[in-house]
């Protein structure tokens, strides 16, 4: 039975997590976050699935900077769920800027810079919705 405050999430760990051999590092964090891992999915994005998901960044970034990079490697879709998920992924995510992120965040641990924080995670309940449609997640 759901508690009262449980919400769904989507944790999506982008490519540098891939390549850099984090992503049990980054499981790890999210499980002993107590928060419990619905579906976990190793995806190949295409330029059209992140000119979506990016839709509130500027184009000409999108073009040069984000599609390549988003679409250089898998990336690992992580739908978690537990008591006020969205805000405890958020608090355990960081800041986007890793310098301006609180020590112990993943983000302040493993994030090189701004441009490559490594990890997206869905500011509320609608966004969650929008993207596991766009990213087509099913579990």
């Amino acid at each position: 039975m759901k508690q009262e405050n449980s919400q769904q999430t989507l944790i999506m760990l982008k490519p540098q997590v891939l390549s850099r051999k984090l992503v049990n590092k980054f499981i790890a964090a999210i499980e002993e976050s107590n928060l419990n891992l619905l579906h976990v999915e190793s995806k190949q994005l295409v330029a059209e699935e992140i000119l979506k998901f990016y839709a509130h960044i500027p184009n000409h970034i999108l073009v040069s900077e984000i599609v390549p990079y988003m679409i250089s490697e898998k990336v690992i879709c992580i739908i978690v769920e537990g008591n006020n998920a969205i805000s405890k992924v958020r608090t355990l995510v960081g800041a986007t800027d890793p310098n301006q992120a609180l020590p112990g965040t993943l983000r302040m641990r493993f994030a090189e810079s701004k441009k490559n924080n490594l990890i997206h995670s869905s500011e509320n309940e609608n966004d969650f919705k929008q993207e596991i449609q766009i990213l087509n997640l099913k579990w």
